[in-house]
C-alpha cells in the first residue's frame, strides 16, 4: 500500500498554523485590539520581506508568513464570535413564555431511550429541530431577531404530529425560552459551550403539536429543499421495504412510578427486546447509506463504539471512498478511463456528499478525492499532507468552530496516522506490499495467487487499522474514556461487510423507489444482521473494551508532539543537514549548499560563523534523530509503557483525606458518592426524572475526574425511576463488588428489572434492613434506620400507601462524625424514623423527597421536616433538587438555625469533607 508522501507539501504547515491561531486564540481570548495590531504589523514586516530582494526567500519571511497564517486563524474565529445587537443571544429573558416566528433549518431528530429503565414506560416521543429566529414577542412586546434555535418538544403520539416541520417552512411557536445550562458536575460535558460552537445559544421548549403553527413554505435553498425531500423519501424506501414496528412497555398497573406519579408511556428504540429486526436493518442502512445515525438502536450503536466501529455508522470519508471505488471499479470495466473517468467520479461524490449532508469527515474526504483525482485530470503529483491540509483549510476558514468539534478532530488523525504509519507498520510486520515482488511472468496457480491475495490485503489491513488506531486512542480516551483493543481485528472483518452492504443497498435504492422488491432485499438483511452479529460476538470478547478516567494531559501534548516531528522529520532533516549558516547584513538566512556563493565556500572557520566541527556534530545529531527510525520507534515504546504504567496504577485504590460525600446534581433525582479514606468507593442512588442518562452523562464522567475505576457497594434506596434509572450505564462502565437495597425494592416491579440487570454482570446482592450495619470501609460504618425487614415482600404498595416512605435510611459514621441519607421518605417514613428509638444525630443531613413540603393531611399543622431537622440537628444539609416546588419554611428554618445549605439547583454539584 505506497502512499506517495514525499513529494512537496506547502499547504500543510500553513493549514496547521491556520488552525493552531483558532485554537490558541480560543483558549487565551486575547483583546481584540491587541490582536489586530499584531496582525498589521506582522503583514508590514512580511510587506517588507517581500519587496526586500534579499530577504525574499529567507526564514525570517517564512516564519511571518506562518506567523500571519497562526494570526488569520485567530482573527476568522474573532469574527466568527461576533453577534449582531438582535441576536437571541443578546435577549435578556430566560425562562418565560414566547412566541418565536422562524424558518426550520435541520428537521425533527427523535430521541431513543437506551433501556426501559429511561423509558419508564411512556410511549410520547420527544426530540429536537433547529430553526433559524426572524420575530420573537413576550409579554406584549415584539422584536425582529436573528440566530439559530434548537427547539426541544416531548409529549407527541407520533412523528406524523410534526409534519408541518419541515425544512424550508416558516412556523410560529409557543414556548418556553432558556439558555443552555453549563455543566455544573466536575467533568460533565459543556452542552451549553457545544451548542455555542453551532451558533444556539437558545433553546425552546414546547409542549404540544398544537403550539405549532404552518404560516409559510419553501423560504430555504431550493437546492438543500430537493436533497433533503430526496433523502427523506430514500429513508422512508428503505423503512417500508424493510420493515417497521413499534415495542412498547409499560409497568403492571399499581406498580412503582416515579415521584409516585401518574401512568404514562415512552416509545422504545427498535430492536429492544431481539424481535425487530426488520427496524434494525431499516435503521442500520438508512446509517451506512444516508448518513441517518439518530435511526441506530442505542443498544447496537454502543456495540459499535465498544469495538471501535462507530465511524461506520455516520458516512465518513470512508464511505464516500467506498462509493468513489466502487464506481471506478465500474467505469474501468466499461472502458471509461483517464480524465473522463475522473471528472464522472468527482461529480460522483460532489452529489453522495451533498445528498448525505456535507458533513465534516465526508467534506474533508470530498477535497481528498478531488485533489486526488484534479491530479490526474491536470496532469500533476498529489501529495495526502497537501489535500488534507486543503480540506483543513476550506472547512476551518467557513467554521472555525469545526476546529473544536470531536468529529472534525477524529477525521483529520485517523487520516493523518494512516498516511504517516501504515508503511511503518508493513516494515515491522517485514511484509511490504506483498505479492509485488512476484514478477508477472511467474507462472502461479489460483490457489497460489488466492494465498498471495489474501495475505497482501490482510496485512495491509492490518497496518492500516493498527496506525489509525495508534493515530486516534489519545484523543478517543481523552473525550471517550474507552480503548477497544479488539478495534484492529473488528475493522479488517467488517470492511469488506460494510463495503457489500453499502454497495448492494446503493444499487438496490432505485429499484426500491420504483416499487420492485428484487433478490436483494433478503441479500442486504442477511448482511446487515450479520454485521451486527459479528459486532455483537466481538463485543463479548474479555478485554474487546475497557473504560479509563481521565487521560493525563502532558501525555496528550508530548504523543502529539512526536506525532508532529514524525510528519516533517524529513524536512527538519533537509533543513538542518542541507544548509549552512551564514552571517550579514542586520539578520541571518539559511541558505541551500547549491545557492552558496563560490566565495563563501572559501571562508575561513570563523568567518563562517560556527566552528566545522560543531556544525559537524549538530547534522549529525540531526540525521540521527530525524533520520533514523530508531529514535521514534524508542519514542513510541516509551509512550506505550508510560500508557501501560498509567492504566495499572489507576486501578489502584488512592486513599484520600477523610470520607467525601460528594451530592452530584442530576436536578430532580438523587445520585451520591462517598469516598472512604482507604480510596473505596460507594454509590447511592443513581438517576433522575425524565429520560436523561445521568449515569451516562453525570456519574461516569465525575468517577473518571476523580480516577475512580471501580464502585465498592452499589445501594439503592427505593424503586422510584428517579433514582435508579441512571444504573445499567453504569453496570456497563464500571466493576462492582456488591449491590444492597431493602427487600421492598427487590419485590417491586422495577426493582425486579434492575435484579435481573445487576445479576447478568455476576454482582453479588443483598437485603438489607432496619438495624443491620455494614461496613463500608475499615474506620467507615452504615446503619440501617429505615425500613423494618419484612417476612416476605410480594407488593411493596401493599405495605405503606407511598413507595417513598420504603426508602432506605442510612446513618454513615466515620469517627465521631456522621451523615444521614434518607432517600425520599415522607410523612409517614419520617414519623417511622422519629418513633424508631434509634440516634439519629448526624453532622450532615440529606432533606428527604428533594426538598417538598411534608405535612400531616390533617390541616397541615404538623411539619414532619421541621422535626426532622430538630431531631438529626445538623451542621449543613444537603438538597437533591432542580428548584421546583421546594419547602422555603424549611430553608428558613435553617438559616435561623445557621446551618449550612446546600442545594443542587443553586450550587450544583456539592462536595464536602469529614475529618
Amino acid at each position: 500500500m505506497a502512499i506517495n508522501t514525499d513529494t512537496p507539501r506547502p499547504l500543510f504547515p500553513i493549514a496547521l498554523a491556520f488552525i493552531s491561531g483558532i485554537a490558541v486564540f480560543d483558549s487565551l481570548r486575547l483583546p481584540t485590539g491587541w490582536l489586530l495590531s499584531v496582525t498589521a504589523l506582522v503583514v508590514l514586516f512580511l510587506a517588507i520581506t517581500l519587496i526586500v530582494k534579499s530577504l525574499r526567500h529567507s526564514v525570517l519571511s517564512d516564519i511571518l508568513l506562518i506567523g500571519l497564517c497562526f494570526l488569520a486563524g485567530a482573527v476568522r474565529l474573532l469574527v466568527a464570535q461576533q453577534v449582531p445587537a438582535n441576536h437571541l443571544a443578546n435577549f435578556p429573558h430566560d425562562d418565560v413564555p414566547i412566541y418565536l416566528e422562524g424558518v426550520v433549518t435541520d428537521e425533527p431528530v427523535y430521541y431513543q431511550p437506551k433501556n426501559e429503565f429511561l423509558a419508564g414506560g411512556r410511549s410520547e416521543l420527544a426530540g429536537s429541530f433547529i430553526i433559524n429566529a426572524e420575530t420573537i414577542s413576550w409579554d406584549g412586546q415584539s422584536d425582529s431577531v436573528c440566530g439559530k434555535v434548537r427547539v426541544g418538544f416531548y409529549g407527541l403520539e407520533s412523528a406524523g404530529d410534526l409534519s408541518m416541520v419541515k425544512y424550508g417552512n416558516r412556523l410560529q411557536l409557543l414556548g418556553v425560552i432558556y439558555s443552555p445550562r453549563s455543566p455544573t458536575n466536575p467533568g460533565e460535558f459543556d452542552y451549553a459551550g457545544f451548542l455555542e460552537r453551532q451558533g444556539i445559544y437558545k433553546t425552546i421548549r414546547i409542549k404540544s403539536p398544537a403550539n405549532i403553527k404552518l404560516l409559510d413554505t419553501g423560504q430555504g435553498s431550493m437546492l438543500w429543499a430537493e436533497l433533503t425531500r430526496l433523502r427523506n423519501s430514500l429513508a422512508g424506501e428503505i423503512d417500508r421495504v424493510y420493515g417497521e414496528s413499534d415495542n412498547e412497555i409499560a409497568p403492571p398497573a399499581g406498580e412503582a412510578r416515579p415521584n409516585g406519579g401518574a401512568s404514562s408511556r415512552t416509545r422504545l428504540p427498535a430492536g429492544r427486546h431481539g424481535n425487530d429486526r426488520g427496524k434494525e436493518v431499516a435503521g442500520l442502512l438508512k446509517a451506512l447509506i444516508l448518513g441517518e445515525r439518530p435511526a441506530v438502536p442505542d443498544t447496537i450503536e454502543s456495540k459499535f463504539m465498544r469495538t471501535g466501529t462507530i465511524h461506520y455508522l455516520s458516512v465518513s470519508g470512508l464511505h464516500l471512498a467506498m462509493l468513489v471505488g466502487f464506481f471506478f471499479l465500474i467505469l474501468g470495466g466499461l472502458g471509461v478511463t483517464g480524465r473522463p473517468r475522473a471528472v464522472i467520479l468527482i461529480i460522483s461524490a460532489l452529489l453522495y456528499a451533498l445528498l448525505t449532508g456535507l458533513s465534516t469527515p465526508v467534506t474533508r474526504s470530498l477535497v481528498m478525492i478531488t485533489v486526488y483525482l484534479g491530479s490526474e485530470i491536470f496532469i500533476r503529483k498529489s501529495n495526502p499532507f497537501n489535500s488534507l491540509a486543503l480540506a483543513g483549510l476550506i472547512i476551518t476558514a467557513y467554521n472555525p468552530n469545526e476546529v473544536f468539534s470531536v468529529g472534525f478532530q477524529l477525521s483529520f488523525l485517523s487520516v493523518m496516522a494512516i498516511v504517516s504509519f501504515t508503511l511503518p507498520t508493513l516494515y515491522f510486520l517485514t511484509y511490504k506490499n506483498i505479492g509485488n515482488e512476484i514478477p508477472v511472468f511467474v507462472p502461479l496457480t489460483l490457489r497460489e495467487r488466492l494465498d498471495v491475495i489474501i495475505r497482501k490485503y490482510l496485512f495491509n489491513a492490518v497496518s492500516v487499522s493498527v496506525a489509525a488506531t495508534l493515530g486516534v486512542f489519545p484523543l478517543v480516551l481523552m473525550y471517550f474514556h474507552l480503548i477497544t483493543p479488539v478495534s484492529i481485528i473488528t475493522n479488517i472483518v467488517l470492511s469488506p461487510l460494510i463495503f457489500l452492504v453499502m454497495v448492494i443497498g446503493f444499487i438496490n435504492l432505485p429499484l426500491m423507489a420504483l416499487g420492485i422488491y428484487s433478490w436483494l432485499v433478503p441479500l442486504v438483511s442477511f448482511l446487515v444482521n450479520t454485521v451486527v452479529w459479528l459486532v455483537d460476538l466481538f463485543s463479548r470478547i474479555p478485554w474487546a473494551y475497557f473504560y479509563l478516567p481521565d487521560i493525563p494531559r502532558a501525555f496528550l501534548w508530548i504523543f502529539y508532539g512526536l506525532f508532529l516531528l514524525w510528519m516533517i522529520r524529513h524536512r527538519l532533516h533537509s533543513l538542518f543537514s542541507q544548509s549552512v549558516i551564514t552571517s550579514g547584513g542586520n539578520y541571518s538566512s539559511v541558505i541551500a549548499r547549491d545557492e552558496v556563493p563560490k566565495q563563501s565556500q572559501n571562508l575561513s572557520v570563523s568567518e563562517q560563523g560556527l566552528p566545522r566541527s560543531l556544525r559537524s556534530l549538530a547534522m549529525t545529531f540531526v540525521n540521527k534523530v530525524f533520520r533514523n527510525d530508531i529514535f521514534f520507534g524508542g519514542a513510541l515504546i516509551a509512550m506505550l509503557l508510560w500508557f501501560i504504567i498509567w492504566v495499572l496504577s489507576v486501578g489502584m485504590p488512592a486513599k484520600n483525606d477523610g470520607l467525601t460525600l460528594t451530592m452530584l446534581d442530576v436536578r430532580q433525582g438523587a445520585s451520591f458518592v462517598i469516598q472512604t479514606p482507604e480510596g473505596r468507593t460507594i454509590l447511592y442512588d443513581c438517576g433522575t426524572f425524565g429520560s436523561r442518562d445521568v449515569g451516562e452523562q453525570v456519574v461516569s464522567p465525575f468517577l473518571w475526574n476523580k480516577g475512580i475505576t471501580k464502585i465498592d457497594t452499589l445501594i439503592l434506596s427505593h424503586a422510584h425511576l428517579d433514582h435508579i434509572n441512571g444504573v445499567p450505564s453504569i453496570l456497563a462502565r464500571f466493576p462492582v463488588k456488591r449491590f444492597l437495597s431493602s427487600a421492598y425494592f427487590l419485590g417491586s416491579y422495577w426493582g425486579e428489572k434492575m435484579e435481573g440487570e445487576i445479576d447478568s454482570y455476576n454482582i453479588p446482592g443483598y437485603g438489607i434492613g432496619q438495624g443491620d450495619i455494614i461496613a463500608l470501609d475499615v474506620m467507615v460504618t452504615a446503619e440501617v434506620l429505615s425500613p423494618v425487614k419484612p417476612m416476605i415482600v410480594t407488593n411493596p404498595s401493599s405495605v405503606v400507601a407511598d413507595t417513598n416512605d420504603l426508602s432506605l435510611v442510612l446513618k454513615i459514621r466515620y469517627g465521631n462524625k456522621s451523615i444521614l441519607l434518607c432517600g425520599d421518605i415522607q410523612a409517614e417514613g419520617i414519623k417511622n424514623l422519629l418513633s424508631s428509638g434509634k440516634d439519629i444525630s448526624a453532622d450532615i443531613l440529606q432533606i428527604p423527597h428533594h426538598g417538598f413540603s411534608i405535612k400531616s393531611g390533617q390541616g397541615q399543622d404538623r411539619n414532619y421536616l421541621e422535626e426532622l431537622i430538630n431531631r438529626v440537628n445538623p451542621s449543613e444539609i444537603v438538597i437533591n433538587t432542580d428548584g421546583d416546588e421546594i419547602d422555603e419554611s424549611i430553608l428558613e428554618i435553617c438559616r435561623a438555625r445557621d446551618i449550612i445549605i446546600h442545594s443542587s439547583d443553586q450550587d450544583g454539584c456539592v462536595e464536602i469533607n469529614l475529618h
